[in-house]
């Protein structure tokens, strides 16, 4: 490190005086220059070679996301940094920082060869400095960063050296009780970012979205225990709009899609010491084979914030996941056996039988336990019943939907060959069957899915019961492909756009091309007038005569 030569392009940093190799400025807090002394902005123009190594498919990667609340205290800097250390992290967002340097758009922060670049915090109406955006650098991130960008004060983007190439976006969305207008905009700013990288780029957004999720909208989310009296998490507003982000960018929410206990998924926890989780790691669906794990930690506990850092575990996989085993003892109709006790009573016997005549005196117990196994498989498979494939019938293959539509197909060949009007009447008979018969197809399907929904409640299977409601009213069902605009009415703006520049400009309202001739059309008044003037005068002619 001391054996720098007359030509590196880095820097000397001035002597620094005070024995804290960490120190914290008192110009970040009152609007100074956000960069303490002694350090210095990294330097991408020396003879440090960059390594290709910040995404392997055999050396795991770990990126983070932390709201640490503030880091103005330099003992929170120092755990924040040996903590990092300790658990190998090499990307870490932060999130309310605090550090306020409105004259620099970056402030670089050196410790331990971890480099902590931050976009200012701002000003609130009473002058107290709040949020900011940052990145935390290990030495394997810092020396593959291509290039990092402040795109406002809650979004920083970084890009890292790698192939596929890294993008990792940091970021801090408004609380759900702020102006809606405020989370807009701030959507608006991530989505701009977001749709303007390469489909081929693994992306990685991770921040504090101050988003609950339900257990309706995603797999695994964080849910009070069973012992408690506190209601399942309800989808909130900054909620349903990160969800719209999510898929109309094509991501996943990584630390929702593993099982986890409560105690692992939980972010927040209020001065009411009610928990929550609400921040997320988010990929696109394309590398999420390479997430590995994700979840909460309490390992920067001693950081003193009221969130716990969400960490994932990075391993490239550039193959597609091969498809579990169905197992066999699935297809079994359990129900029905467990129903039926004759039937439960005979398989126990069968089951006994073969394993009587497989078990030897000299069978170990793991060789016993394999032939129990053995020997449930083998009788379930061959006696018992079978679960009924589920196949859904269209309408259009209904026994009255075909035999209409036979008869209209014939209506048509014998109009086509003699168009007499009887034969059209024919037609018209027909297509108005077919009609009544797609009406009775339907009819009937809904009466057998309320039969089912009856047959569900009565087993006490509401889940499914509620299943089979949300198919048949449409509640849940989602659109096949989503237009990039964030909402209902920037979608139709985009729409009619796409469609002015297909179908061109519309023609002119006046004046038009002069070497063409104009021909001015009457309104419907001046028509109905002209045509009383011609009865006048016919009836006056008659008289005449």
């Amino acid at each position: 490190m001391n054996n720098t030569t007359d030509q590196s392009t880095r820097v000397q940093a001035p002597a620094n005086q005070d024995p804290d190799p960490f120190p914290v400025s008192q110009e970040i807090h009152d609007g100074g220059s956000g960069t303490p002394p002694g350090t210095v902005p990294p330097d991408r123009t020396g003879s440090r070679s960059i390594n290709h190594n910040i995404l392997k498919c055999k050396k795991p990667s770990t990126y983070s996301t932390f709201n640490v609340r503030t880091l103005n205290n330099t003992s929170k800097l120092h755990e924040l940094v040996t903590t990092a250390k300790k658990c190998q992290i090499d990307i870490i967002s932060i999130q309310e920082h605090r550090f306020y340097h409105p004259k620099a758009d970056l402030d670089y922060l050196s410790h331990d060869n971890y480099q902590l670049v931050t976009a200012s915090a701002t000003k609130n109406s009473i002058n107290s400095t709040i949020g900011g955006v940052g990145l935390l650098l290990s030495p394997r991130a810092l020396n593959n960063l291509l290039k990092i960008e402040k795109i406002s004060p809650r979004i920083l983007v970084a890009e890292f050296n790698s192939s596929p190439v890294k993008i990792f976006i940091s970021c801090y969305s408004p609380t759900n009780c702020s102006d809606e207008a405020e989370v807009d905009h701030f959507y608006s700013d991530l989505k701009s970012v977001t749709e303007n990288i390469p489909a081929h780029n693994f992306v990685t957004v991770a921040g504090d979205f101050n988003a609950k999720l339900g257990p309706e909208d995603v797999k695994f989310t964080f849910s009070p225990t069973s012992s408690t009296d506190k209601p399942p998490p309800k989808t909130n507003r900054n909620g349903e709009k990160l969800l719209d982000y999510a898929e109309e960018f094509d991501l996943t929410i990584s630390n929702t899609n593993f099982m986890k206990p409560p105690k692992k998924l939980w972010t927040f926890e209020a001065p009411n010491n009610n928990q929550y989780q609400l921040d997320y790691i988010l990929v696109r669906k394309k590398w999420s084979n390479s997430i590995r794990d994700c979840q909460a930690y309490n390992t920067f506990a001693t950081v003193g914030s009221d969130h716990r850092i969400v960490s994932a575990t990075v391993c490239l996989s550039l193959r597609v996941s091969k498809r579990a085993k169905l197992n066999p003892m699935k297809q079994v109709d359990w129900q029905q056996v467990t129903a039926d006790k004759s039937l439960t009573k005979d398989y126990t016997l069968a089951v006994k039988n073969r394993f009587d005549a497989l078990k030897t005196s000299d069978d170990t117990t793991e060789e016993i336990y394999s032939k129990i196994i053995t020997s449930v498989e083998e009788i379930a498979l061959d006696s018992l019943p079978k679960k009924p494939k589920k196949k859904v019938t269209p309408l259009s293959s209904h026994h009255l939907v075909k035999e209409a539509r036979e008869q209209l197909v014939n209506a048509q060949r014998e109009y086509v060959s003699n168009h007499i009007i009887p034969i059209k009447r024919k037609v018209r008979k027909a297509q108005q069957f077919l009609d009544r018969a797609y009406a009775t197809a339907g009819a009937e399907f809904v009466h057998s899915q309320v039969k089912s929904i009856s047959k569900l409640h009565k087993e006490k299977k509401h889940s499914a019961a509620w299943k089979v409601v949300n198919e048949i009213s449409g509640r849940k069902s989602k659109p096949s492909i989503t237009i990039k605009g964030g909402s209902a009415t920037n979608r139709l703006t985009n729409w009619v756009g796409h469609f002015e520049k297909l179908l061109g400009q519309l023609p002119p309202t006046t004046g038009g091309n002069p070497s063409l001739p104009f021909t001015s059309v009457r309104t419907s008044r001046h028509l109905h007038r002209n045509l009383h003037l011609r009865r006048a005068l016919r009836s006056t002619q008659v008289c005449k005569d």
